[in-house]
């Protein structure tokens, strides 16, 4: 059996290695030349081993650390035991900082996000690897050391060596397609058509008024295939990769903030474990410089995810509420999410699942149940949202039920347009909605 680096996807080493060229100039602060050494962790090594075996595991480690090596060029990589990676090199290889430490965290960093969307072969199959680090280095006979990397890996574990082997097997077979499509698009996942983000607005009924746009990450025409591109986002959350989506969609989401200062977005959360990683540190010292910006922006989480991690959920919404961020909860009813969950997540706006609204329409008992989710809904949020309002009749009857506000097809198709830029609507800005 081999392992390698999987070929004809534009995403081997070499592509790897040219983007690392933005890291020419070297870090030079120190005066004297010191070796710097590298703890390098695969956060989904028990997944890898329960579905792969111990061979392939061992082999995978082996070929990270050979593409480890190869990227940086110079120094030494080797396995360790427990599938770390020790990787070793002089300072004038990492990328100009204005200290030691950021410079290891800018080197770690980059590589662990490009290794990441390498994919490895098996005989079982395709893997990817998450990866977090430590370092360290003697500088004047005093130890410097820290650590960074693709930290908050929240991926679902294997269950058993049986069929869930099987399913995380598959899983990652079609998570790696859409990695693929991100390493040839490049850092910023947008380039290329790779990914593309869409947005829907959240309106009220009464006056047509926008709260805010729902950014939406879309990539039918880059995978080709309609099914796979339908369920590769769930796929990808479920073997952990979820956070790399996040990040790209929520600095796009920031970006356009930045560049619109009247307009309220919002960006899906899918892995809130985002607030251990480096990327969500990085985001919260900016929205901390820009609070006019955090004010602007909702991060949404689905219930489910909610429900499943709610000792994170509760975690990352502190965290983003501390920044000045709305939280809203998505899906509200699907996931079984009790009162008390609710209430300790504390969100801004709950947003109920647009299967309520559709079969509300026939059947009496669904508008009974959506009813009381609203009642629900109102009891721990300020804003309740009825989703799936899709033509004129689920909007008429949303509102009788007391759902002033909306979002669906009948309001306006997800789009890659951007609305906000065509005109201003002489109404208060989302924000104002949600003060006091």
């Amino acid at each position: 059996m081999s392992i390698g680096v999987k070929q004809g996807c534009a995403c081997d080493v070499a592509t790897i290695s040219a983007s690392l060229g933005e890291f020419s100039v070297p870090y030079t602060a120190c005066a004297e030349i010191v070796n710097v050494s590298f703890t390098i962790s695969i956060c989904n090594i028990d997944d890898i081993l329960k579905a792969y075996g111990v061979v392939s595991a061992d082999r995978v480690a082996q070929a990270v650390s050979s593409v480890i090596f190869r990227l940086n060029g110079s120094g030494a990589a080797a396995v360790a035991a427990g599938h770390q990676i020790q990787v070793t090199f002089p300072q004038d290889r990492l990328p100009e900082a204005d200290s030691l430490a950021q410079a290891c965290e800018a080197w770690i960093r980059h590589v662990c996000r490009s290794v990441a969307l390498i994919p490895f072969w098996t005989e079982w199959g395709v893997v990817h690897v998450w990866l977090s680090a430590q370092w360290s280095a003697q500088v004047n006979g005093v130890e410097e050391c820290g650590g960074d990397g693709l930290l908050g890996f929240s991926g679902d574990s294997v269950p058993d060596p049986g069929e869930g082997a099987a399913r995380y097997r598959r899983d990652m077979a079609v998570a790696s397609k859409l990695l693929c499509v991100l390493a040839r698009a490049g850092a910023g996942g947008l380039d290329g058509g790779a990914l593309r983000i869409v947005w829907q607005p959240v309106v009220a009924r009464a006056s047509c008024e926008v709260l805010y746009y729902q950014s939406t990450v879309r990539f039918e025409e880059a995978i080709g295939d309609p099914w796979l591109a339908r369920n590769a986002l769930a796929v990808v959350e479920r073997v952990g990769f979820g956070g790399i989506i996040d990040e790209i969609v929520v600095e796009a989401t920031v970006a356009e903030l930045q560049a619109d200062p009247t307009v309220m977005l919002s960006a899906s959360i899918s892995s809130v474990g985002v607030v251990c990683s480096s990327w969500w540190a990085r985001l919260a010292r900016r929205l901390e410089q820009e609070p006019e910006i955090a004010a602007r922006l909702v991060l949404e989480i689905s219930e489910t995810a909610a429900l499943a991690r709610s000792a994170e959920v509760g975690r990352f919404c502190d965290k983003a509420r501390r920044l000045g961020c709305k939280i809203a909860i998505s899906d509200f009813g699907a996931g079984f999410a009790s009162v008390r969950q609710l209430v300790a997540i504390g969100p801004d706006i709950v947003k109920i699942d647009c299967g309520f609204v559709r079969r509300s329409m026939t059947s009496p008992r669904d508008r009974a149940v959506l009813a009381g989710l609203r009642q629900l809904a109102a009891a721990v949020a300020r804003i309740v949202v009825a989703d799936g309002v899709d033509t004129f009749a689920h909007a008429q009857l949303t509102d009788e039920l007391g759902l002033a506000w909306q979002q669906g097809h009948f309001w306006g198709s997800a789009s890659t347009c951007r609305p906000w830029c065509a005109a201003r609507a002489p109404v208060p800005p989302g924000p104002a909605l949600l003060a006091g």
